[in-house]
Formats: C-alpha cells, sequence, structure tokens
C-alpha cells in the first residue's frame, strides 16, 4: 500500500529493508572510485529527490565529514531529511546523534580493516547507482578509499517499483527525476 505525500511516495508496510537485496544474484565484485557511484531511485519529489546525485556529493559524505569532525550530527542536511521524510520513502524519523555516531565509527573501523560489507549496486548506462550501502561508500570516500561493490542483478524491476512507478506516472511533473531513473531500468532489462 503507497500513498503520495508532500514529499514523495511513502509505503506503509516500509518493504524497503537492506536484507530484500540479498536473494539477488551477484554479477560482478569490484572496487569502485566514489566518484563513479551515484544515488539511485529514491521515491521522493524532484524539489526533494537525490536521484543521479553522486555519493561525493550526497547528504551522506556531509553527515559523515560533520560527525568524524565532531560536528552537530543535527545541523546536517542528512538529518533535516530524515526527521522531516524526504531522505528516501520512509516516514521522517529521529536517532540520536550518539547512536549514528557509535555505529558509523564502528563502520569506519571495519572499512579500515576491509572487513565490511560490499555495497550493493546496478548498472544503468554505464553508470552505477547504490542500491544498499550508501552510508559505507560515503564513509569510503571519507576516508579516501575505493568502495568494496557487488554489482547485482537489478531488483528495481519487481512489481513493488513498478506500482510506485504507475502512481509516479499518473503525477509525472512531480516526479520526473524518479520516473527517468526506472525508465532506465525498464529499458536496461
Amino acid at each position: 500500500m503507497f500513498f503520495v505525500n508532500a514529499k514523495g511516495v511513502k509505503s506503509i508496510n516500509q518493504k524497503i529493508k537492506s536484507q530484500q537485496f540479498d536473494k539477488y544474484p551477484i554479477i560482478e565484485s569490484k572496487q569502485i572510485n566514489p566518484e563513479d557511484l551515484f544515488i539511485g531511485f529514491d521515491g521522493l519529489k524532484d524539489k526533494y529527490s537525490l536521484v543521479d546525485v553522486p555519493i561525493t556529493r550526497s547528504p551522506h559524505l556531509n553527515l559523515i565529514n560533520v560527525i568524524l569532525g565532531d560536528g552537530s550530527y543535527e545541523k546536517t542536511d542528512y538529518y533535516d531529511r530524515l526527521r522531516h521524510g524526504y531522505l528516501d520513502m520512509r516516514f521522517s524519523q529521529r536517532y540520536k546523534s550518539e547512536i549514528y555516531k557509535r555505529i558509523l565509527l564502528e563502520r569506519k573501523d571495519k572499512i579500515e580493516k576491509e572487513e565490511y560489507q560490499a555495497v550493493k549496486v546496478v548498472k544503468l548506462k554505464g553508470q552505477y547507482y547504490i542500491i544498499d550501502g550508501k552510508h559505507t561508500a560515503a564513509l569510503c570516500c571519507a576516508l579516501g578509499k575505493d568502495v568494496n561493490c557487488v554489482e547485482i542483478m537489478n531488483p528495481l524491476s519487481d512489481s513493488f517499483y513498478f506500482k510506485v512507478y504507475q502512481i509516479m506516472k499518473k503525477r509525472e511533473g512531480e516526479f520526473k527525476k524518479n520516473i527517468t531513473f526506472l525508465e532506465k531500468v525498464y529499458q536496461n532489462k
């Protein structure tokens, strides 16, 4: 069940979880420069959408840099997006900065030891889009490292995303970025 609010399409059942992408076959494992990684589908209206934004210019990287620099998490674009529900298809959320900082520092340690879970990506029209692992990719970028990635069979062509696409097509003027992105997915099949 979906609905459209002022920020974008939201899913009542909140189906989007990292583990859902584990079932898709791996096409290839590779190291990718963060400059070559982009944010893909986010379900947001064009005014808020991050579709086609490189991870190197993302709110995710800004958040990482602020936290690693002992800055205030609550003053980032990422936090505003999360708090007001325009980061992705999820509803607005609140996290305590100390919890977020602890989690990111644990991830940083794993990345430095090369013991982290690979970022899941899909390749469309020659570009790599992050499906799962934006924070990990941003953290690698902040640390000056290439990102361990696995290119997976494209999960965005399933019925969940097609239903969202149909909803967006009815309001095409508000969702051009996501519609264009999903049409690349459907042309790539």
